[in-house]
């Protein structure tokens, strides 16, 4: 590694900023597990849990009754001949119990209902306030997230820059080896923190495509609004995968043109007043069969020939 004085100053900066970017993993999970508690008690309140408090008891009593109000009527049925005046009154009594237990089954069902809507309303009031608060604070840390991605990949940029190749190569190593603790048992590793970084920053992107969060009114549309932001970064992701192929096809096109340059640039050299052909295969044929090409000459078109066929190789897989 180097002695430089700016190398030094460069790989300060960079601890320092990977630092800032530990401590900020370990906020968002500090405040990520307290709202969960949080929510957890706001769901769990007093006047949460009286809305379903003995509904499910009550329920379970009166049909209890019903049932053995209807197995007495079998086994005296059973246990003897009726006679037909008492086989119709246990036949009516059977059937005033089966509509009894329709009947109870289908007001608890609605009870329900309407108490998970009660339910659900206290819900709004209590839960999606401070889920918002969460929201937002978690917009501000996106944004942090994405500063500090920034810097690093400024420092690494000026880190290259600044030192042999070798160098900056193992120091690369190195670093995606380096583990941080973020608490007494765990620990995050360089590229777990870039990915988490990167992640805030695709999100980022994606939550501005959905509904703003003081547009929030219900949790049903703090839980759309999750939806929306999981398909937008599947969205993003796959757009930016394409972005990556069409850079790199214009990228791979752009070498392929200055290769093309500069074997025109040799037949121009070597075959003076010749047209030179469309056909960049027949070109480099032509300088291939040219006995008179300088030992130089022939080394570059060697040398173009292999950069080419790697060229064409990278874009035919594209």
């Amino acid at each position: 590694m180097t002695n430089n004085i700016d190398v030094k100053l460069l790989i300060n900066e960079l601890e320092k900023t990977i630092d800032d970017g530990v401590e900020l993993f370990k906020y968002y999970k500090d405040i990520s597990k307290d709202f969960q508690e949080q929510q957890k008690n706001l769901m769990n309140n007093e006047e949460s849990k009286k809305i379903f408090a003995n509904l499910k008891q009550k329920y379970d009593e009166e049909m209890k009754l019903i049932m053995a109000q209807r197995k007495g009527i079998l086994k005296r049925r059973q246990s003897k001949k009726l006679s037909e005046s008492d086989e119709k009154l246990s036949k009516l009594l059977n059937a005033e119990l089966e509509n009894k237990e329709k009947a109870l089954e289908n007001n608890y069902k609605k009870e329900l209902i309407n108490r998970k809507e009660a339910r659900k309303k206290l819900s709004d009031m209590y839960v999606v306030p401070y889920e918002k608060i969460f929201l937002k604070e978690k917009e501000k840390l996106r944004k942090e997230k994405k500063t500090i991605l920034s810097r690093i990949k400024i420092a690494l940029a000026k880190l290259k820059k600044k030192m042999l190749k070798k160098d900056f190569t193992d120091f690369i190593k190195t670093l995606k080896k380096s583990i941080y603790n973020v608490s007494a048992t765990k620990t995050i590793t360089f590229m777990q923190l870039i990915n988490h970084l990167e992640a805030g920053e695709i999100t980022e992107e994606a939550a501005k495509r959905t509904t703003k969060i003081n547009d929030l009114k219900t949790i049903n549309n703090i839980d759309n609004r999750k939806s929306e932001i999981e398909y937008e970064i599947e969205k993003i992701k796959k757009e930016n995968k394409e972005s990556k192929k069409n850079n790199e096809k214009i990228k791979l096109m752009k070498i392929l043109i200055e290769i093309k340059e500069n074997v025109k640039k040799i037949f121009k050299k070597n075959f003076k007043g010749n047209p030179i052909p469309k056909d960049l295969s027949l070109i480099i044929k032509m300088l291939d069969q040219q006995k008179l090409l300088s030992k130089d000459d022939k080394e570059m078109v060697k040398i173009l020939k292999k950069k080419l066929k790697s060229i064409v190789s990278k874009i035919q897989q594209s």
